[in-house]
């Protein structure tokens, strides 16, 4: 069986002011999601885009100035201010990997919710990430959560994420991950995880390798294959910029070596370097794994948000909150065939 793109199209007719109230036909498109069916709506003409402030670079300096002052994350506040672990199962209050620090999230999510601090720098703009010092924090997240797996056997999902600056939800400016592991998947995780189980029954292989390979063969959405990690732009993408690598392998944290962690990272860099040229200073990225990795392969997925200014106008509205569909004005093409070139192609 082969994937199946399924879009719908509809036409808006409406007297347009801006053309002496001609009657005008505009074109809308809906996608729906091969793997997990979500629906995604494209209306071209939105101006969205053009009031997310991507003409111009935000003047952030102020801000972070003030945001440095009482900063928990900077290295001369973590032992008076920092949450610690349980020394008995964890070996230390504090786990630390180069300038990497991990130790509880101090509003949990669940019981082994954690934060990993990338360094020392209170700030750091988009794609300017020191690789040395982000690899240290993917893998002193990724040591926690092993350590998690040997103390509770019920934990069964696991994800490390990253809000960069406050327009992607975020509180504190210090760049920072998050570690999540649950018995309870959050909400997108356990339909990732259904999603991919259902994907292998309906074809007869695992999803994300035949995604790859179909996209590949259509070039419309395959962006680069790049230290073995293969990135795309999705066919009917959940948030603005979205882009989600693929490494051939089981989506287990055993498969998360130090090397394909390393090739990761520099994918991710490639692509954050691209949103700094669409002046997005903000975005949210994840890795996922499940316990049960049958039929599911390695994916980490970054989206852009909003820019972190004054005033900033956010990227969801009530259609994405309230009705439960993202909507475009931009086509995953069009951001694949420039991300290609960030990936030296």
């Amino acid at each position: 069986m082969e994937i199946e793109f399924v879009r719908y199209e509809m036409t808006a007719r409406l007297g347009d002011p801006r053309r002496d109230f001609a009657l005008t036909d505009f074109p809308l498109e809906i996608r729906v999601c091969p793997l997990h069916g979500r629906r995604t709506r494209f209306t071209p003409v939105r101006i969205k885009g053009a009031n997310l402030h991507e003409d111009d670079w935000p003047d952030v300096e102020a801000a972070v100035r003030e945001s440095r002052v009482g900063c928990p994350f900077c290295p001369e506040a973590h032992e008076r201010a920092l949450s610690t672990l349980d020394e008995s199962r964890f070996g230390a209050r504090l786990l630390r990997r180069g300038q990497s620090v991990l130790f509880p999230n101090l509003a949990p999510y669940g019981p082994y919710s954690a934060v990993a601090i990338l360094g020392d720098e209170h700030y750091t703009e988009v794609g300017a990430f020191d690789p040395a010092r982000y690899l240290d924090a993917f893998l002193l997240s990724r040591d926690y959560l092993r350590r998690v797996n040997e103390i509770d056997e019920t934990v069964r999902y696991a994800a490390i994420t990253q809000n960069h600056l406050p327009a992607s939800g975020g509180t504190i400016v210090h760049p920072h991950l998050q570690v999540q592991a649950d018995a309870y998947p959050p909400g997108f995780v356990a339909e990732l995880a259904r999603a991919q189980a259902d994907a292998f029954a309906r074809y007869g292989r695992t999803f994300w390798p035949l995604l790859v390979e179909t996209e590949r063969a259509r070039g419309e959405r395959f962006v680069a294959e790049h230290r073995g990690w293969c990135w795309l732009t999705m066919w009917a993408p959940q948030g603005y910029h979205e882009v989600w690598g693929v490494y051939d392998a089981p989506g287990a944290l055993d498969s998360f070596t130090d090397a394909t962690a390393e090739a990761m990272i520099d994918g991710l860099l490639h692509v954050q370097r691209w949103y700094r040229a669409r002046r997005r200073n903000s975005f949210n990225l994840a890795v996922y794994f499940f316990g049960d990795a049958a039929h599911t392969s390695l994916t980490c997925r970054i989206v852009a948000r909003g820019n972190w200014a004054a005033f900033a106008r956010s990227d969801r509205s009530f259609f994405e909150i309230v009705l439960g569909e993202q909507v475009m004005d931009q086509w995953p093409e069009d951001w694949a065939r420039e991300l290609r070139s960030y990936f030296g192609r």
